[in-house]
């Protein structure tokens, strides 16, 4: 049985949720973790998880290579917590996830900078464009369905959901 965590960084809509009912259909334990703070987001980074997870799906908003976070007020943020966007500054600074499949459905989260400090030990998928949203949902559905119920290789699963059009094409695999 797999077992995913669903990271949902965000308003996001029901994206995490459809995901997440989805996959324990396809027989997967899943934990939703929502992250409220940047702290939230660095645990999950260092490796502190909620519980021993072989996937971790990002759901989030992404813009110009960076993972959107929220905003607190100056006075809510702790000490030494990161403000601001998720860039390659801050996943190179936090990443200590190992042997994890990692798919990240925000845009622009796939460029090459973001993506191979998520890589350095792990399968990381995302797309490098602005990708409307539905397609990103459906880019992880489909992915998953072809590597749970058609037992495709991770890799085979990739090109089967990064097929179906336009959109689901801007994901990349590092």
């Amino acid at each position: 049985m797999r077992k995913v965590l669903i990271v949902c960084i965000g308003n996001t809509g029901n994206e995490a949720e459809a995901i997440r009912q989805t996959l324990e259909h396809f027989g997967c334990a899943v934990l939703v973790k929502y992250v409220g703070r940047p702290q939230d987001f660095i645990d999950v980074l260092r490796g502190e998880l909620p519980f021993e997870a072989d996937d971790i799906i990002i759901s989030c908003h992404g813009e110009g290579g960076k993972i959107l976070m929220p905003e607190l007020g100056e006075n809510v943020y702790m000490a030494e917590e990161p403000q601001g966007n998720f860039g390659v500054v801050e996943i190179e600074k936090y990443c200590r996830l190992k042997d994890k499949l990692i798919i990240s459905t925000g845009c622009t989260t796939g460029d090459n900078r973001i993506a191979r400090g998520f890589a350095k030990e792990n399968c990381y998928i995302a797309p490098d464009d602005y990708v409307e949203g539905n397609s990103a949902l459906m880019f992880v559905l489909r992915f998953f369905y072809a590597l749970l119920q058609n037992e495709k290789s991770i890799e085979d699963a990739f090109q089967v959901a990064g097929a179906m059009d336009d959109e689901t094409k801007m994901f990349k695999m590092i």
